[in-house]
């Protein structure tokens, strides 16, 4: 989903809920003791709604802090300005790839295979970069907002927003479905009122995993849809608040979450880690953050999955904090967090890693800026993008 306008519609939401609702290391600390827990897995094979799992209580430790004295150079960026599809060196020389036709604005993309996917105000276009050709299909309804996975090597899964003309309670209905780069056709595969957040696929490959969000910044259920049929295979009951995100080998699934404590009157927030590599069942962990009072404002992994990626900020999420804890990192197998690098602007959302993850790019609130972290140097360099730039695609 393209992030900056789906977060600035749950924000409401978390504003009237706080209204009735009583790498790699950079720091270190004496590691606190692992709280008992108690194991729960939720099992079903059917699609009805289950409770959730009872997320036992983990305390991961601080890392003794590592830094790369070596880091590499950063591969170029693709972004989209106007019609044109645009490459960067972070040293600032730049080349036009390709001139497309207009189709409205762009609302996500995606590279894969030297085809470049949009889902855009009209509809879905594809752009071969080898030959310069595009090709639009187009959709019944103006597109809202919209998401772009790969679906293994030749698939690519959209999920785009339509506007529904005020005909349901939401205002638009995701329309998910799957084009293949070798006969150039797209194919529909699941309709929801509201919106579908794509994950990513599940271990077998024969799935994919939704998260299903409403008008509400809170989920309490992840779907893993069949690819073949568009069936929802398993609803199963993962908790969060806004973000989600899938392990490259589609094991762990992990939350920015929250609970409540009855004695204190108030939400207290976390890290849900989920583990969902036994079809039709889910295992969960509450993490807590690694300073207090403190919320999670993004997640990504990398592409090892040795490290899960989330910017931390002080306070409650619909509290504007005018300050940042950072950028961190969980090692989910040594269950350790680590400071990468600080982090001035608390408004920064995560936006892609590279390729070989030794970078990160999050972007602010303001508009045409960019944060460029070096993540095994521990260092954040600012990055600025031409004022008509649309959207970043990714790395190259």
């Amino acid at each position: 989903m393209h992030r900056a306008d789906h977060m600035a519609l749950l924000k409401l939401f978390a504003l009237s809920l706080a209204a009735w609702q009583p790498s790699r290391g950079h720091e270190t600390s004496p590691s606190p003791t692992v709280s008992p827990v108690a194991t729960h897995a939720a099992r079903s094979t059917s699609t009805s709604w289950q409770p959730p799992p009872t997320l036992h209580e983990l305390v991961p430790s601080l890392a003794t802090p590592f830094l790369d004295a070596t880091p590499s150079s950063p591969p170029t960026l693709i972004y989209t300005r106007g019609n044109q599809i645009v490459e960067l060196s972070i040293e600032g020389a730049s080349r036009t790839l390709a001139d497309v036709p207009e189709a409205g604005r762009v609302k996500s993309a995606l590279l894969l295979a030297d085809q470049i996917f949009f889902v855009r105000e009209q509809g879905l276009q594809v752009v071969d970069l080898t030959q310069g050709a595009s090709r639009l299909i187009v959709f019944d309804a103006p597109v809202l907002f919209g998401d772009l996975i790969p679906a293994g090597t030749d698939t690519v899964l959209y999920s785009a927003m339509l506007d529904d003309g005020g005909g349901g309670t939401m205002g638009f209905t995701a329309h998910a479905g799957l084009y293949s780069l070798s006969t150039g056709r797209a194919r529909p595969l699941i309709e929801h009122e509201g919106s579908l957040v794509p994950l990513g696929e599940n271990a077998e490959e024969d799935g994919v995993y939704f998260l299903p969000v409403g008008g509400d910044p809170e989920f309490a259920e992840v779907w893993l849809v069949s690819l073949a049929t568009g069936e929802i295979r398993v609803r199963l009951p993962v908790e969060g608040n806004e973000f989600a995100a899938l392990s490259p080998d589609a094991h762990l699934l992990a939350t920015a979450t929250s609970r409540f404590l009855p004695e204190e009157q108030r939400l207290e927030y976390g890290l849900g880690l989920y583990d969902v590599s036994i079809p039709g069942s889910v295992e969960g962990r509450w993490l807590p953050l690694p300073r207090p009072d403190s919320h999670v404002w993004g997640l990504v992994w990398s592409g090892d999955g040795r490290c899960l990626y989330f910017h931390l900020r002080p306070g409650a999420p619909y509290e504007d904090p005018a300050t940042s804890h950072g950028l961190w990192c969980l090692d989910p197998e040594g269950m350790q967090f680590s400071l990468v690098c600080p982090l001035d602007d608390p408004t920064d959302h995560i936006v892609t890693i590279s390729p070989d993850d030794d970078w990160l790019l999050l972007r602010p609130d303001r508009a045409y800026e960019f944060t460029l972290v070096d993540l095994g140097g521990g260092r954040a360099l600012n990055l600025e993008l031409p004022v008509d730039f649309y959207e970043i695609v990714r790395w190259r």
